[in-house]
């Protein structure tokens, strides 16, 4: 703004806390000494300081006048890991879920795509633009989506032949009726002992699977959020449907990332 005044800008800010390693001061944990734990100590001391640090941000937008035509967006990039429990040794035995982080009822972890790894937070504040205090329970966003929604929110237009794998969710941010029109792929070439490598959610149907399609789950996400009932055996069509959309997702995957279903 110094250097730009009057100039639209877009600022990205990434804070690395919570992320381990937790770099709370003595200081910093001083509101949490009662907390016997250790790790809880400087957990809560490093997402309030992060806290604390959102606050500058919006106070200097405020500061500068920019309050109104700013939209600030607050997000995460995963669910809360699971601690490794660990012995008199020292080494891991397996996970401490009680001193864990919370994802609340949602089944999974960090590196899972569970709901408990995929599903985040997501906050907007934009006055006169996005209601104030409304919770959206109902529609389903991707990060791919920030995209082709900021775009058009600013007016521009994406290169002719540009395909998104996201949509335009403006719609969604100022409460009108919205409905999404593609299904969101999931790929985590990491997954091994996390659960399926793939994932597909389209409407109210999730489908989590193995390359080879094996493993399937399925789940109605509008009745069964927790993924607590695995329907697959009950609904092969649906499977079947789904399945197809992965594979074929999964073929236009880069290289190497397009790891071959078995026949």
């Amino acid at each position: 703004m110094r250097d730009h005044g009057g100039q639209p800008f877009l600022m990205n800010v990434w804070f690395h806390a919570p992320h381990v390693p937790l770099a709370a001061t003595d200081a910093m944990q001083k509101p949490y000494a009662h907390l016997a734990d250790p790790v809880a100590r400087a957990y809560f001391a490093v997402v309030t300081e992060m806290d604390r640090q959102i606050g500058r941000l919006l106070a200097k937008l405020d500061a500068l006048g920019l309050r109104e035509n700013t939209m600030v967006i607050f997000s995460s990039d995963n669910g809360a890991p699971a601690r490794e429990a660990s012995n008199d040794s020292g080494k891991g035995i397996g996970l401490d879920t009680d001193t864990s982080g919370s994802n609340g009822p949602l089944r999974g972890w960090k590196w899972h795509l569970h709901e408990g790894g995929i599903r985040v937070p997501f906050i907007v504040r934009w006055p006169g633009q996005v209601p104030e205090g409304r919770i959206d329970t109902s529609s389903v966003l991707n990060i791919c989506d920030l995209t082709p929604t900021l775009v058009r929110m600013a007016g521009a237009a994406m290169p002719a032949g540009y395909r998104s794998d996201g949509v335009d969710v403006s719609d969604a941010l100022r409460e009108k009726p919205f409905d999404r029109s593609q299904p969101m792929f999931w790929h985590n070439p990491t997954a091994s002992r996390r659960g399926p490598v793939f994932s597909i959610r389209d409407g109210r149907w999730k489908l989590l699977m193995e390359p080879d399609g094996t493993l399937a789950e399925l789940y109605d996400l509008s009745r069964d959020a927790a993924e607590s009932r695995n329907i697959a055996a009950e609904n092969p069509a649906i499977v079947q449907v789904l399945m197809a959309k992965v594979r074929e997702w999964q073929q236009a995957l880069p290289k190497p990332l397009d790891r071959a279903f078995k026949q």
